[in-house]
């Protein structure tokens, strides 16, 4: 039987050979259907695919020229909007990023892009003060204390010895932030896309979000299949069950995650309206 670090390999290889190979078949597909594939995005699938999967799984259901409204919760830096507006440009964005030292750097990337509102909040169910627990990576920074098997992976351990910090922040509800937009009806004749990664607090933020639910066509949300935060249920059953009252049903599982462990711990899963899924056969 061959050894258990030389399958760890061949596991390791075969899932970057495949990750590889279904995006750029993907792009293949989108040319066919008359897509610009833009060359940094093939070159980005080719190099660092867990950085352009989002992307490409999102040019199943809209079109680079499309006029859209992103929703990104959980902005942190503003990375992952900046690569949505250079696929989608013309779409408007509202980026919520509760840490405060982050949000700086937020608001500096995006200073005087007219498409981008940036928002210095939490998102929850209720409005209110909340304290998040910011540790070594601010990108991991929660409204929850991460289960043991989690917390120095993390970097939310050694508290102690200044490896967590506290930070109290105001928390506000996505359908309160879409009342107060730049100006009414400004998301008016554009699609609706959500992006949700905060860490631990997703059903809370969506239990917060059902006009906006009503009004988003494709989602694209960080869940847990296991205990990932003390105390805190695996967000897919609660979450899942939300976004289908709206009438977003679950469309694809992407790969990132699956260079860890085979199984699901946490993954990214994008969700549409029930006349986009027909777009995910062929």
């Amino acid at each position: 039987m061959l050894k258990t670090r030389v399958l760890k390999t061949l596991a390791a290889v075969g899932n970057a050979v495949h990750q590889r190979a279904r995006l750029l078949l993907e792009l293949r597909r989108c040319a066919g259907d008359g897509i610009v594939v833009p060359g940094w995005l093939a070159r980005r699938a080719l190099r660092r695919p867990t950085a352009a999967e989002d992307l490409v799984d999102f040019l199943r259901f809209l079109r680079p020229e499309q006029p859209l409204f992103l929703v990104d919760a959980g902005a942190n830096r503003g990375d992952w909007a900046a690569d949505f507006l250079a696929l989608f440009p013309d779409t408007t964005v509202l980026a919520v990023e509760p840490v405060p030292a982050t949000f700086e750097r937020l608001s500096r990337r995006f200073a005087g892009d007219p498409r981008v509102r940036p928002v210095n909040a939490a998102l929850s169910d209720r409005a209110g003060p909340v304290v998040m627990r910011v540790g070594a990576e601010d990108t991991l920074a929660s409204l929850h204390d991460y289960a043991a098997p989690f917390a120095g992976f993390r970097g939310q351990d050694g508290a102690e010895e200044g490896g967590r910090a506290a930070v109290t922040v105001p928390a506000l509800r996505l359908d309160d932030l879409l009342s107060e937009g730049p100006s009414p009806g400004w998301t008016d004749g554009r699609t609706g896309v959500l992006k949700v990664d905060v860490q631990g607090h997703e059903a809370a933020a969506l239990a917060g979000a059902p006009a906006l639910l009503a009004r988003i066509d494709v989602a694209i949300v960080e869940l847990s299949f296991v205990e990932e935060y003390a105390g805190v249920e695996p967000s897919f059953g609660a979450c899942a069950g939300l976004l289908a009252a709206a009438g977003l049903h679950p469309a694809i599982f992407q790969e990132y995650g699956r260079h860890i462990m085979p199984h699901a711990v946490e993954r990214d899963v994008i969700f549409v309206r029930r006349h986009l899924l027909e777009r995910i056969i062929g």
